[in-house]
């Protein structure tokens, strides 16, 4: 049964981000320069502070994420800027 429940301290940063990686391979092979193609932990661990994390798992098996952020004051991206804005990031599902 899927159960979707935000980050807790006791979950393990190095497993996310492994699904991000996963989850992102395929975009990184097209040569496509998404953050969560390679990223550290410590930038999982940054984006992930920045907003709302929350994990999508089945059984004891991680299987989804999304981070939700307030607006990014400093965004390139105007929209992104808006006060009532909510920037989605990180989006993953394993993908077996």
């Amino acid at each position: 049964m899927l159960r979707i429940r935000p980050l807790e301290e006791s979950d393990s940063l190095q497993t996310l981000t492994a699904l991000l990686h996963r989850a992102y391979a395929q975009l990184g092979a097209m040569g496509l320069p998404y953050t969560a193609v390679n990223q550290s932990v410590e930038t999982t661990r940054r984006r992930t502070a920045g907003g709302h994390c929350l994990l999508a798992w089945i059984d004891q098996e991680l299987v989804g994420t999304i981070t939700v952020h307030p607006p990014l004051l400093g965004s390139f991206c105007q929209p992104f800027r808006e006060p009532d804005a909510a920037v989605l990031m990180q989006l993953a599902v394993e993908p077996h």
